[in-house]
């Protein structure tokens, strides 16, 4: 899909904020993110309404960052689903699920 380099997700303890690195973000490292956002509020007993605010605190990512600071006050209100869904709208290439599928299905074993 991409050849850029990869974001990361950095997540040590279940304790403390994910940290989700600057570079391109494609789906599997959103999907990534999602897990770890999830793991992250059930471990620190947040509700899905408040845990945004602190997972947009790891974003490391330049342009997520200007995104988030644009229009924090919406974002924050929004559940941890529907902040997903944002970000997944912001972040990921058009098409890109049929991009994927077309890989995954060019895809061949080995012999």
């Amino acid at each position: 899909m991409t050849d850029k380099p990869l974001a990361e997700v950095k997540f040590s303890k279940l304790k403390e904020c994910p940290i989700l690195t600057a570079r391109c973000i494609d789906p599997f490292v959103l999907q990534t993110w999602s897990m770890v956002c999830k793991r992250y509020m059930k471990h620190m007993e947040k509700k899905a309404d408040v845990i945004v605010s602190f997972m947009t605190e790891g974003m490391m990512e330049p342009r997520l960052v200007a995104w988030y600071q644009g229009d924090q006050a919406c974002i924050n209100d929004l559940t941890l689903s529907e902040y997903l869904s944002e970000l997944a709208a912001f972040v990921l290439e058009r098409k890109w699920e049929h991009k994927l599928r077309q890989k995954i299905l060019a895809a061949k074993q080995g012999d």
